[in-house]
């Protein structure tokens, strides 16, 4: 009897890490960009510390997508507008900030989009990623370059 409760305690425990490695799952990373999609959203997660983890946001990775395509020309790979970012603020205080950038700064991507947006909009400390409620990231390769956006909700008083 001894050994059944071992052994139904060890058959939950492994469903429970199955689950936990599988909640923020979707797509499998077959593709350079979903590759690089994934490495993003681990880089953010573990600038997180010990803050709840976050999954690459549906929503948030669409309006991604489409600033990605309102910010890079798909037929010749320039870019469309002088500086891809956007920061606004919605009613309830919570900051939506969006950039892209080339994917050509090998691990430093997360420093450059921090650069960026304070440049932006002073009034978000973007850099506080244990108050960013939600995440969106997608890529693209055009022309053979990759490009990434990153759409991040900032609640300043979470």
């Amino acid at each position: 009897m001894k050994m059944l409760k071992k052994l139904a305690a060890l058959i939950l425990a492994a469903t429970m890490v199955l689950v936990l490695f599988t909640a923020c799952g979707g797509d499998t990373t077959s593709t350079p960009e979903a590759q690089a999609e994934a490495q993003m959203m681990s880089t953010i997660n573990a600038k997180r510390g010990s803050a709840v983890q976050l999954c690459n946001d549906t929503e948030l990775k669409q309006e991604a997508e489409k600033f990605l395509d309102s910010a890079v020309d798909i037929n010749t790979g320039a870019w469309k507008i002088y500086n891809a970012i956007d920061v606004h603020r919605d009613d309830n205080g919570i900051y939506t900030a969006k950039v892209v950038v080339k994917n050509e700064y090998t691990g430093k991507l997360l420093e450059e989009f921090f650069k960026l947006v304070n440049n932006k909009d002073k009034n978000v400390n973007i850099n506080a990623v244990g108050k960013w409620t939600k995440v969106g990231v997608a890529a693209k390769t055009v022309k053979g370059n990759m490009y990434i956006a990153i759409v991040v909700q900032v609640n300043p008083n979470a």
